[in-house]
C-alpha cells in the first residue's frame, strides 16, 4: 500500500466537512493508494470549537481516512506555508514514514482534488519520481497548466515579485500544483508568509538545482501530450451549500442568460450555452445532493 500525504492549513473550519467528503469519495474504492491527512489548525487565528475537531474525528474514522492533527503558527500574524506546515511535516516523518518517502499535496481549505489525481498517480509517477508539476483549475473556471518553466522561471522578478526569478502564475506552481516527496520538501521546507509559494519555489530552483528532474503534466515540452491532460485539482474549487444558495438567489433576479458549462475532452474545448433555467434546475439537484451528503 501507497500513501499520499495530504496537507491543509485550517483558517475556515466550516469548509472541513467538504473537503472531508471530497477526500472520502476520491479515494472511496481505492486500494493501492491511502491518503493521510494532516490538519494543520492555525491556533491564532482559526475559530473553532471541541466539537468541531469531534465532529470531524468521528467523521474520518467512520470513513477510514487516516488523520493527524496539529495546532500551529504565531501569535499577532497571519499564518502561512511554513508557519503552519514545517514541524507537522517533520514529526509525520519522524513518527509515521521514517522508512517511507510518501508524495505530498497540499490540500489548502478550499481546495478540492480530482479522482483524476489517483489516475495519475497510478499511470504516470514512478517510485524515482521527486516531484510533479500538475494542472489545476482556477476559481476563474483557467486551465492552469504546468508550461513554460524554463523559459519565464529564471527572469528576475519586480515590484511585488522583486527579488523572486518566479514572476507570473505561469511561471509559478500553486502549492496545490505541486506533487512533491515528503524528504524532498524537508529539504526545502516551506518559508512563512504570504508569498510563501513563491519563496518556496524559488529556493527549489536556486538551492536544490532539481529543475532536470521536474516532470511536468502537459507543458511546452511535454512529458505528457494534451490528449492525456489531467486536471488533477481544483484551486479554490470548493462549493458549499451557502455559495449554492446565494448563486440560485442572484440567478433568480438575473435577467441576462449568458451561463455556460465548460467542456474539456480530450483534445476539444467547447462552451455549452445555458439558459438561467437550465441551469437553476441543475443548481437545485447540486444543493439537494449536498444536503443529503453532509458530514
Amino acid at each position: 500500500m501507497k500513501h499520499l500525504i495530504l496537507i491543509t492549513p485550517i483558517l475556515r473550519v466550516e469548509n472541513l466537512k467538504y473537503i472531508a467528503k471530497n477526500i472520502k469519495n476520491v479515494f472511496k474504492n481505492e486500494t493501492e493508494i491511502k491518503p493521510v491527512w494532516i490538519l494543520c489548525f492555525d491556533k491564532f487565528n482559526c475559530k473553532y470549537t471541541e466539537l468541531d475537531v469531534k465532529r470531524l474525528e468521528v467523521y474520518c474514522l467512520e470513513n477510514d481516512i487516516e488523520y493527524h492533527i496539529y495546532y500551529e503558527g504565531k501569535a499577532n500574524q497571519e499564518n502561512y506555508g511554513g508557519d503552519l506546515f514545517n514541524e507537522p511535516l517533520k514529526d509525520i516523518k519522524e513518527t509515521r514514514f521514517a522508512d517511507e518517502n510518501p508524495f505530498v499535496l497540499v490540500l489548502d481549505d478550499d481546495n478540492i482534488i480530482s479522482p483524476n489525481l489517483i489516475k495519475f498517480i497510478k499511470e504516470k509517477t514512478t517510485d524515482n519520481d521527486n516531484w510533479w508539476w500538475l494542472n489545476m483549475l482556477d476559481e476563474l473556471g483557467a486551465q492552469r497548466f504546468a508550461r513554460s518553466i524554463d523559459r519565464l522561471a529564471y527572469i528576475q522578478g519586480y515590484g511585488g515579485n522583486s527579488g523572486y526569478r518566479v514572476i507570473h502564475r505561469c511561471a509559478s506552481c500553486d502549492p496545490s500544483q505541486i506533487l512533491i516527496r515528503l524528504d524532498l520538501l524537508l529539504k526545502t521546507p516551506f518559508k512563512g508568509g504570504a508569498l510563501y509559494d513563491y519563496a518556496f519555489m524559488n529556493d527549489i530552483y536556486k538551492n536544490i538545482n532539481d529543475i532536470d528532474n521536474l516532470k511536468q503534466c502537459q507543458c511546452d515540452f511535454t512529458n505528457i501530450p494534451n490528449h492525456d491532460f489531467y486536471i488533477t485539482c481544483y484551486h479554490n474549487g470548493l462549493v458549499t451549500e451557502k455559495m449554492v444558495d446565494k448563486t440560485i438567489k442572484d440567478l433568480d433576479n438575473c435577467y441576462i442568460d449568458d451561463s455556460y458549462v465548460r467542456v474539456h475532452v480530450g483534445d476539444n474545448n467547447y462552451n455549452i450555452q445555458l439558459t438561467n433555467q437550465e441551469l437553476l434546475e441543475f443548481l437545485r439537484d447540486y444543493k439537494h445532493k449536498l444536503i443529503n451528503d453532509k458530514t
